[in-house]
C-alpha cells in the first residue's frame, strides 16, 4: 500500500551528470552519495503542512477524500549553501515518522 511520494531537487552544480541525475533510489544512501561528491551537510530545515490531497496525490496514494502531510526539507552545507531539497507527500492516515537518536547529539 503506498504511503509516500518523495521527490529530490538539487542545484545543477551538485547533481548534474552525476549518479544523482536520474530516477529511482540512490544507494547506499542519498546523503552518502552527496558527500562522496565533496559536499558536507551542516543542518536542515523542515516545513510540515497538513492539507487535502490533490487529485493526483489522492489517486497515487489511494486516499480519496483524505488529507496528506507535505514535508519540505532543505539541507544546507557547512558553509550555509543549500545542497538538497526533499519534498515528501505522505498519506496522513497511515504514515509514521520514526526518529533515531544520533550519536553525540542532544537528547530528546
Amino acid at each position: 500500500m503506498p504511503v509516500r511520494i518523495s521527490t529530490s531537487y538539487f542545484r545543477l552544480d551538485v547533481g548534474e551528470n552525476t549518479r544523482l541525475d536520474g530516477e529511482g533510489f540512490v544507494l547506499p544512501t542519498l546523503q552518502t552519495a552527496i558527500e562522496d561528491l565533496g559536499h558536507r551537510f551542516g543542518h536542515a530545515v523542515e516545513t510540515l503542512t497538513a492539507r487535502p490531497a490533490t487529485p493526483y496525490e489522492a489517486d497515487l496514494l489511494e486516499v480519496p477524500g483524505e488529507w496528506v502531510v507535505q514535508v519540505l526539507r532543505v539541507s544546507y552545507s557547512t558553509k550555509e549553501v543549500p545542497i538538497h531539497a526533499l519534498e515528501a507527500i505522505c498519506a496522513a492516515s497511515r504514515h509514521t515518522f520514526p526518529i533515531g537518536q544520533a550519536v553525540g547529539r542532544d537528547q530528546f
